[in-house]
C-alpha cells in the first residue's frame, strides 16, 4: 500500500510517530475493541492471539503468534485511514481488532495513531510516502546501531613485535 507513495507524505507520517513504551504482560489491544494505533515494535515480543466459532457447528478455534523487533501491527488502520474500510476516516468508525495483542516483554515500540492519520488522510500520497521513509531510515539506523554494537564487543587485540635478546644490529 506505501510502495506507491510519495516521500513527503512518508515523512509527514514519520513525524507523526510517538515512542510509547509497555510492560510485560500488558494487554496492547483486545480482540474486539477498536483499534486505534498502529504498533512499530523496536524492542521487545508481543503475542497475537485470536479466538474463533465456526456457526454451523460451534466449534472453538484459538489461534496464536508472535511479534518481535522490526515488525508491526494495525495495518488495518491505514486501510481505514487511506479508504480501505470507509471513504472518510472518522473516529466514529474506527476498524476493530481482529485480535488480541499481549506483551510477553518489556516492549518499546513506535505508534501512529487513528486521530494523527486521520488529519494525514487528508493527503494518502504524501502520508504513505512520509510512513514508508521513516522505516526504511528506522532499519538503516537500527542496522547501523546493530553492526556497531557487535564490533564494540568484539576484543581488539594486537601483536607487538618480538623483542630482540640482547642482539643488537
Amino acid at each position: 500500500m506505501l510502495r506507491t507513495k510519495s516521500e513527503k507524505l512518508l515523512q509527514l507520517i514519520c513525524d507523526s510517530l510517538r515512542p510509547v513504551y509497555y510492560n510485560e504482560r500488558t494487554y496492547i489491544v483486545r480482540e474486539g475493541e477498536p483499534l486505534d494505533a498502529m504498533i512499530f515494535i523496536t524492542q521487545g515480543i508481543v503475542w497475537n492471539f485470536t479466538t474463533s466459532v465456526r456457526a454451523t457447528d460451534g466449534t472453538v478455534s484459538l489461534s496464536a503468534g508472535c511479534i518481535e523487533s522490526g515488525h508491526f501491527f494495525g495495518e488495518e488502520l491505514l486501510e481505514w485511514g487511506f479508504g480501505g474500510y470507509y471513504s472518510i476516516p472518522s473516529l466514529f468508525n474506527p476498524p476493530v481488532s481482529t485480535k488480541t495483542f499481549k506483551t510477553h516483554t518489556k516492549v518499546e515500540a513506535f505508534a501512529l495513531m487513528a486521530k494523527d492519520l486521520q488529519t494525514l488522510s487528508k493527503r494518502p500520497t504524501e502520508a504513505a510516502c512520509a510512513l514508508q521513509a521513516a522505516w526504511r531510515r528506522f532499519h538503516e539506523k537500527k542496522t547501523t546501531i546493530e553492526t556497531d554494537t557487535m564490533l564494540a564487543k568484539k576484543p581488539i587485540t594486537t601483536r607487538r613485535a618480538p623483542r630482540a635478546s640482547g642482539l643488537d644490529f
